[in-house]
């Protein structure tokens, strides 16, 4: 978040990159305290100030969010165009170049890499939930649920060694993971 927020501070940043940080940083807080729930006491000291600090960090991210919005509504001001000094016909110019060449090849552009990027995010996501349902033993269950046998996929779990023997890698290379 420090180097989006130093490039928009230069001139080289995008202000959504800075907000896209944001909000990745709240996200993750509050993935940790999710975390954190599960695994510790309800009664923890420890979980109670985490959940203090993660509602001081989503303070502290919507703050950013906040000032980052008001800069560049007023950046966007202060880069207004001055049809004062322009004929009627420069400014008819002006527009249809604005409308016909300009503005709609950038809204193609951007129509384009926003729906590479959704596809993008989207099989990111898709390997994530593949990784994740392995690692939580989900496999065996979704096979079994398309076959129409077995219970579903809470309910059935593989092994760490079948784990293994699928994924080929060894037991110590499993960086700790004894407890699937």
């Amino acid at each position: 978040m420090v180097d989006a927020a130093d490039l928009v501070v230069q001139g080289r940043g995008k202000f959504e990159e800075l907000m896209v940080c944001s909000h990745e940083i709240a996200a993750s807080t509050a993935q940790l305290v999710a975390a954190s729930k599960v695994k510790a006491d309800k009664d923890s000291l420890n979980l109670a100030q985490l959940q203090q600090a993660s509602r001081g960090v989503n303070q502290a991210t919507a703050n950013v969010v906040a000032s980052t919005i008001s800069g560049k509504s007023q950046i966007e001001e202060t880069d207004n165009m001055d049809f004062s000094s322009m004929t009627l016909t420069q400014i008819k110019r002006q527009e249809m170049d604005s409308q016909i060449t300009l503005s709609l090849v950038r809204v193609l552009e951007l129509e384009n890499e926003l729906q590479k990027e959704r596809q993008k995010l989207g099989e990111l996501r898709k390997k994530h939930y593949e990784l994740a349902g392995v690692a939580e033993g989900w496999e065996e269950a979704f096979k079994n649920q398309k076959r129409g046998q077995g219970a579903g996929p809470l309910l059935t779990r593989i092994s760490s060694k079948e784990i293994v023997q699928s994924s080929g890698v060894r037991e110590n290379e499993k960086g700790g993971n004894q407890g699937l």
